[in-house]
């Protein structure tokens, strides 16, 4: 009986033994450890990410998206701006990086310029008299005489100057200082004949020469100086400055409107030296040669208007235009001065006069830009300056030094001037 039992268990483990044996085929059974819980969130001092509180510039890092743009928007690429408008974001020229949208900083010019100015017309100054006579006769100026000396005979020489410029830039607009300097030329004409160069002072000097005519004081007994004279020149010396303060408002496209005030000086002398006896007696005589002389001081004063223009021909080229008026009052002042060149100089023939006039001048050019630096530009242009209602020098010339010792008072003249200039600029 016992045996019996023994054999029915056995056959039951070995029946349930495979069963207990094997492992679940799916997860862990009803006891088996699962994930851990998740805990708390590590302490951090900034409520969002560091990127971007603190995001690199736009442009920089191509990765980079700014918390402005939404989930999926892309990166606007950076176009750099027109390379010669000082607002973009390129380095300086000093190799400093300048941040993206940066606009404001100072610049600079300087370079070199020349001017010439225009003639003077044909006015009359000395003749060729048709007999000639070295020791001076006693008769009168003929009444008509061959030209061998007008103002035409003076071609002005070039004015060689320097001009600088220095401002400040924010954004598209500007305010600068900018000015130039032309420095004192020198141009001369000169007619020798000996005993044969007549000029018209002899009809109202010397009554020896001109029955009846008054004489100058001091003069008296030069014995006909301009009369059959043996040489006679005519020279002429002009200055030129000029500063402005300006302030330029430009709209991003190229265009910039000027709107200051400006200041301009312009001065010249015009000088008549006679010789009368140097060739005859083959030696300089100071006491028988005189020079009369006539300068003007053109000071004008008032606003600026003008604009500037320019355009991008290819990346590293661009070519532009500009021009500005100003309209002011003249303080304008006229010397005159008759002196022999044993130094004595006339009481008569020696004083100023002064007035203030309303004059106005333009001026205008265009150039070329040409960057060679990131911040640095090389212009070359052709400019022109032209002064109206104003004197001239030789627009005061009177030959009658008896009833008009300061010359005439011609204040309706106008000046022409033009030339190249050539300048650095330079953005810090």
């Amino acid at each position: 009986m016992a045996k019996r039992w023994t054999c029915g268990v056995l056959a039951l483990l070995l029946a349930a033994g495979p069963t207990l044996a094997q492992a679940p085929p799916f997860g862990p059974g009803p006891h088996a450890p699962g994930p851990p819980a998740p805990g708390p969130e590590p302490y951090s001092p900034f409520p969002v990410a560091t990127s971007e509180l603190f995001p690199p510039p736009v442009g920089r890092d191509p990765y980079f998206t700014p918390r402005a743009l939404k989930k999926g928007q892309d990166v606007p690429k950076f176009e750099p701006k027109n390379p010669f408008e000082y607002n973009d974001t390129r380095p300086n020229a000093f190799g400093e990086d300048l941040p993206i949208g940066y606009g404001c900083g100072y610049y600079a010019m300087v370079g070199g310029m020349a001017l010439w100015r225009t003639g003077m017309g044909g006015q009359f100054i000395a003749g060729r008299d048709p007999v000639g006579n070295p020791d001076d006769n006693t008769r009168a100026l003929p009444s008509s005489l061959p030209q061998i000396l007008n103002m035409n005979a003076v071609v002005p020489n070039v004015n060689w100057g320097v001009r600088g410029t220095i401002g400040y830039r924010y954004e598209t607009d500007a305010v600068e200082v900018t000015g130039y300097y032309m420095f004192r030329n020198d141009s001369f004409a000169v007619a020798a004949d000996k005993g044969r160069v007549d000029l018209p002072f002899s009809a109202f000097i010397g009554p020896n020469q001109n029955p009846g005519a008054q004489s100058l004081l001091g003069f008296q007994n030069t014995q006909g100086l301009w009369l059959q004279a043996d040489l006679a020149d005519v020279r002429l010396q002009t200055e030129l400055a000029s500063v402005e303060a300006n302030y330029r408002w430009g709209g991003g496209y190229g265009a910039e409107l000027i709107l200051g005030i400006r200041y301009l000086d312009e001065n010249e002398l015009l000088s008549i030296r006679t010789d009368d006896d140097s060739l005859t007696l083959g030696a300089p005589q100071p006491f028988s040669a005189a020079t009369y002389s006539l300068h003007t001081y053109n000071r004008i004063l008032g606003p600026q208007l003008g604009c500037e223009l320019e355009n991008l021909l290819v990346p590293w080229l661009a070519f532009g235009v500009f021009g500005k008026g100003c309209w002011g009052a003249n303080f304008s002042q006229t010397f005159a001065m008759l002196r022999r060149d044993d130094g004595f100089i006339s009481p008569t023939v020696n004083g100023s006069r002064s007035q203030v006039l309303f004059s106005h001048f333009y001026e205008g050019g265009a150039f070329f830009d040409c960057l060679f630096f990131e911040r640095m530009r090389l212009r070359f242009g052709y400019q022109f300056l032209l002064l109206l209602n104003v004197p001239e020098a030789h627009a005061q010339l009177n030959y009658d030094l008896i009833h008009f010792p300061l010359g005439a008072a011609n204040n309706d003249g106008h000046i022409f001037f033009h030339g190249p200039m050539i300048e650095m600029n330079i953005a810090f």
